[in-house]
């Protein structure tokens, strides 16, 4: 599949500036991926992932026997760590991660904690008698500091997303339809991310005024054109008719 994919990938010239321009900036990106849910801290991945790192050299130096089911978790922890190697790699440089990891890669980057939190269940469980209490305590001490990272995100997804967004649903469409009136960018400006369609402005008038998309974009987006039967049963079931 790399093979065929490699033969097939296309080199996008816009694409290019996305790319980190130097090491640091790479291992910066790949660094908070890594360190979901702590994702302000690269340096926190050192710590999260500690208890994969310690079972794969340990299993690779014949030190620990494959508990039932490890295969598969390995595989799903290398996946999501490749994945994170190729986000870093194609986003690094774009400063996308500047201000944390985008929600659309979190559905790949929680594999990681969940397959640490496996092994932590396994180094525990194998832990000489005399070492477990000291287990036990590092044991809780990472699982603390996952779920405080995780809270902290939580609450701050909250506060900037979901609570904005429910006290005001409809912002979105007001301030596209806004601009598509208008044409100026001033219409989002100091708007919060969640509610521009698209960093790239240019993107959102061409998707605005291209033909193809005429009659399949919302109805308040081209209020002109009479609705499609999808929008008149989506607007029946929300009562809006």
């Amino acid at each position: 599949m790399i093979g065929l994919a490699w033969t097939f990938h296309v080199s996008v010239p816009a694409h290019a500036a996305l790319h980190p321009e130097n090491t640091g900036q790479f291992f910066n990106a790949l660094g908070r991926a890594l360190a979901w849910p702590h994702v302000g801290q690269p340096v926190a991945a050192v710590v999260l992932n500690l208890p994969l790192v310690w079972v794969v050299l340990a299993r690779l130096g014949g030190r620990h026997r494959a508990a039932e089911g490890e295969d598969f978790i390995l595989l799903l922890a290398g996946w999501a760590v490749a994945l994170s190697v190729a986000m870093a790699w194609t986003r690094g440089g774009g400063h996308e991660f500047d201000a944390g990891v985008p929600s659309r890669y979190v559905d790949f980057l929680v594999l990681v904690p969940l397959a640490n939190s496996w092994c932590v269940v396994v180094l525990l469980r194998e832990a000489a008698v005399r070492r477990r209490p000291a287990m036990r305590l590092l044991a809780a001490a990472w699982g603390v500091f996952l779920l405080v990272g995780w809270l902290g995100l939580s609450a701050e997804v909250m506060r900037g997303l979901v609570l904005p967004r429910m006290r005001d649903r409809e912002a979105p469409v007001r301030l596209a339809v806004a601009f598509q009136r208008s044409d100026d960018a001033a219409v989002f400006a100091g708007q919060p991310l969640l509610l521009i369609p698209h960093p790239n402005l240019g993107a959102v008038r061409a998707v605005l005024h291209d033909p193809v998309m005429q009659g399949a974009l919302p109805p308040s987006l081209q209020p002109g054109r009479p609705m499609g039967p999808l929008s008149r049963m989506a607007r029946w079931l929300l009562g809006r008719q």
